[in-house]
C-alpha cells in the first residue's frame, strides 16, 4: 500500500512497541512513586471536577428540579461552588508537590496499561483456516470525561456510567444460550443443567456467572417480579432481565458451507413448532432479542426479514445484513472504545470486562509535554478489549491537534493479535483504533491525520510481519469525527483511506448505503422518553421521522445544519466507523455478514455503538 508520507512536524517522537507487561512502568519502584504522586494530586482534581459540576446541569437534572419546584436551587449553587472553590485552592499546594513527582515519571511511562486475566481460559484456537470463522468487532464512543466536562455533552456521573456501560457490554456479550425443548418452554421452567454460557472466547466455565446469568434469575413465563437495575443517565430504572435464549448449535468450524446453515433451517422449523405448542405466535420472533440468539438473527434463507433489518446482495448468492439492535452482539471478539479519558472510569471498565475479555489495553496515551505539541492533560481516550492474545502493540499520537483537542493525546493504537496456528503458519489479525480531531471546521487537520495513520499502520505491519504469518483481517475503527453527508466534510469524504479500507456503510463519496443511519445523537434530547432506553431508541431510529429528530443533522461549512432534501433516505451524521481491508495480502477472503447499529447504551453516551461481523475463509474454488 503506497501512501503519502506525513509532514515532518507531525512525525510522532513517541513510538512504543514492546513485549506486553501489565504495568506501564519498567519497575515497581517507579509504579509506586506514580501512585503516591497521584494520591497527592487527586484531591485537587476531584474538587475541580465537583466545582464544575456544581453549576453545570444536565437536562434530566433541570427537569427533576422543576418538578420538585425547589426554590433553594440558586442558594445551593452558590454555596456549592463557593465550598468547592475554597477546597480547590487549599488543595493546590499538595497537588503541586504531587505534580513535581508525577511529571518526570511520564518520560519513562509506557503509553498504555495492560490487563491480562490469567485465570481465564484461552479462546478456541483456529487451527483449520480452510473452515471459515466469523469475528465480531464493536466500536463505541463513551464520553467518559471527568464529570464536570462530560456535562457539556449533557452527560453526568461518569463513574456510575462507566459501571453501567461495563455491565451492559458484559450482559450483551455473554448472553445465555439455553438448549431447551417444547415442554420446558411451555412450563416456563429451566433448570441449571440447561443453562450454559458460551464456550467461545476467554470465558472460563468454572468462573462464577454474572448475576443475570445465574439460575436463580430464571423465572416462569409471565413472572415480572425479577427485575434488573440498569443505570440510565441519572436515575435508576428497572428493566426486565429475561435470560431465556433459543440457542442454535452452530459450530464455528462449519460456518462456511452448508452444514451450519442446515441447522439454522432446522432450528427455524423447530421454533415454529414451539410457537404452535405455546399458542403464542411471535413469542420467539426476531422482535424479542432476548429470545433469539445471534446465529438465528444472522441466518440466511428465504425468511421474513424483521423491521430494522435489511439485506444487500453481496454477489454469488451472498448477502450482507444490517440491523438496529438493542443489544451488543453476543460473543463479540474485540471492543474498541473512545473517550475513556477518566482514569477511574478506565480502571472500572477494565475490571468489569476482564472476566470476558482476557486481554485489555487501557489508559492509552501520553501525558505532559511531548516535544512537538502542547502539554497533554488527557490521554488518547482509547480502550481495547480482546479475547485473543495480543502479540505486540504500538501507540503514536497526532502532533497537529488544535484548540481543545490539543489538550488530549489523541492518536492511533495498532495491535497484532494471535488468532490461531496451523502446522506451518500463525494466523494473526491487525486491529487499528483511533479518534480523530473533533472541531467541525478543521477538516484539513483530520485529512492530515488520516494520511499519517495510514503510514503508521503500514510501518507497524511491515515491522511486525513474519514470513509464517497468515493474516486473517486488518480492521480500522473509531470515531473519525466526520460523516459522509455533510458539505463541510467534503475533504475527508474523498480521502484515500477509503481506497485502502472498505466501509460497509458507504456507497461512495457523499453517498451512504440506503440502510445506513447516523451515530451521533442530539445531546439535548438524550433523556427524552423516545430514546432513553435501548428498546425505545431502537424503535425510534427505525423510522425516518425519529432519525431526523434525534440524530445530529449534516452541517454546512458555516456550521449551520444542512436541511437540503436530496430525495434519498435521511442518514444524519455517521461519524463512528469500522473499516476492513479486503484480502489483507493473504489467500484468505473477508466478507461482511452483518453490520449493526447498537442502542444498548442509550442514556449512557451520546453516540450509537456499531458492530461488524466479518467472515474470514478461503475462496470456495480454493477448497
Amino acid at each position: 500500500m503506497k501512501v503519502a508520507q506525513p509532514p515532518d512536524q507531525c512525525r510522532s517522537p513517541l513510538i512504543a512497541t514492546m513485549v506486553l507487561r501489565q504495568s506501564p512502568f519498567p519497575n515497581g519502584c517507579l509504579h509506586g512513586l506514580h501512585s503516591v504522586s497521584w494520591v497527592l494530586i487527586f484531591p485537587c482534581y476531584w474538587f475541580l471536577e465537583r466545582f464544575l459540576s456544581s453549576f453545570m446541569e444536565t437536562t434530566v437534572e433541570k427537569k427533576r428540579r422543576k418538578s420538585r419546584q425547589c426554590s433553594f436551587h440558586p442558594l445551593q449553587v452558590v454555596l456549592g461552588t463557593t465550598a468547592f472553590l475554597v477546597l480547590l485552592v487549599l488543595s493546590m499546594p499538595i497537588a503541586l508537590l504531587g505534580f513535581i513527582v508525577w511529571l518526570p515519571l511520564q518520560a519513562v511511562r509506557r503509553p498504555f496499561s495492560y490487563r491480562h486475566n490469567q485465570s481465564q481460559g484461552a479462546p478456541k484456537e483456529w487451527s483449520a483456516p480452510e473452515k471459515g470463522r466469523t469475528f465480531v468487532f464493536v466500536s463505541a464512543n463513551l464520553c467518559l470525561l471527568p464529570d464536570g466536562l462530560a456535562r457539556f455533552s449533557n452527560l453526568c456521573h461518569t463513574q456510575r456510567r462507566s459501571a453501567a456501560i461495563g455491565q451492559s457490554i458484559v450482559q450483551g456479550v455473554t448472553r445465555v444460550q439455553a438448549h431447551t425443548n417444547a415442554h420446558s418452554l411451555k412450563e416456563g421452567i429451566l433448570n441449571q443443567d440447561m443453562v450454559s454460557t458460551s464456550q467461545y472466547g476467554a470465558i472460563n466455565p468454572s468462573c462464577p456467572a454474572p448475576p443475570w446469568l445465574r439460575p436463580g434469575l430464571l423465572f416462569n413465563k409471565g413472572d415480572a417480579s425479577m427485575k434488573g437495575k440498569v443505570f440510565r443517565g441519572e436515575e435508576q430504572e428497572t428493566q426486565p432481565v429475561d435470560p431465556v435464549v433459543i440457542a442454535i448449535d452452530m459450530d464455528d468450524e462449519h460456518v462456511e458451507g452448508g452444514e451450519g446453515f442446515d441447522r439454522v433451517e432446522e432450528t427455524i422449523h423447530e421454533r415454529n413448532q414451539l410457537e404452535d405448542i405455546l399458542g403464542e405466535p411471535g413469542v420467539l420472533s426476531y422482535d424479542n432479542p432476548c429470545l433469539v440468539s445471534d446465529e438465528l438473527a444472522t441466518s440466511t434463507g428465504n425468511h421474513v426479514v424483521p423491521e430494522g433489518w435489511c439485506r444487500r446482495d453481496g454477489g454469488a448468492g451472498r448477502s450482507t445484513r444490517c440491523e438496529i439492535s438493542p443489544l451488543i452482539p453476543a460473543g463479540a471478539d474485540f471492543v474498541c472504545l473512545q473517550e475513556v479519558f477518566d482514569k477511574r472510569a478506565a480502571n472500572r471498565l477494565s475490571a468489569l470486562l476482564s472476566p470476558v475479555f482476557e486481554h485489555i489495553l487501557y489508559d492509552v496515551g501520553a501525558y505532559g509535554p511531548l516535544g512537538c505539541s502542547d502539554f497533554k492533560f488527557f490521554n488518547s481516550g482509547l480502550f481495547l478489549a480482546s479475547r485473543y492474545p495480543i502479540l505486540t502493540a504500538q501507540y503514536r499520537h497526532f502532533c497537529n491537534g488544535s484548540g481543545e483537542d490539543a489538550l488530549a493525546a489523541k492518536g492511533l493504537l495498532c495491535v497484532k493479535v494471535l488468532i490461531g496456528a496451523t502446522a506451518e503458519q500463525k494466523i494473526v489479525g491487525y486491529m487499528n483504533c483511533t479518534h480523530l480531531h473533533a472541531p467541525e471546521a478543521d477538516g484539513h487537520i483530520r485529512c492530515a491525520q488520516l494520511t499519517t495513520l495510514l503510514t503508521w499502520i503500514t510501518d507497524f505491519q511491515e515491522k511486525n510481519a513474519s514470513p509464517t504469518d497468515l493474516v486473517a483481517f486488518d480492521v480500522l475503527c473509531g470515531d473519525f469525527n466526520f460523516d459522509n453527508c455533510s458539505p463541510d466534510d467534503h475533504l475527508e469524504q474523498k480521502h484515500e483511506v477509503f481506497s485502502c479500507y472498505k466501509d460497509p456503510c458507504r456507497a461512495g463519496p457523499k453517498k451512504d448505503q440506503e440502510w445506513a443511519i447516523g451515530t451521533l445523537l442530539q445531546p439535548r434530547m438524550l433523556y427524552d422518553d423516545a430514546v432513553n432506553s435501548a428498546q425505545s431508541l431502537q424503535r425510534t431510529l427505525e423510522k425516518e421521522e425519529g432519525r431526523r429528530k434525534y440524530i445530529a443533522p449534516p452541517i454546512n461549512p458555516d456550521g449551520t445544519p444542512d436541511e437540503t432534501d436530496t430525495g434519498a433516505p435521511w442518514t444524519g451524521r455517521r461519524i463512528d466507523y469500522i473499516l476492513y481491508r479486503e484480502g489483507c495480502g493473504s489467500s484468505l477472503t473477508t466478507e461482511v455478514k452483518t453490520f449493526t447499529f447498537i442502542t444498548h447504551l442509550a442514556g449512557l453516551t451520546d453516540h450509537l455503538a456499531v458492530a461488524l461481523r466479518l467472515l474470514v475463509s478461503y475462496p470456495s474454488e480454493d477448497l
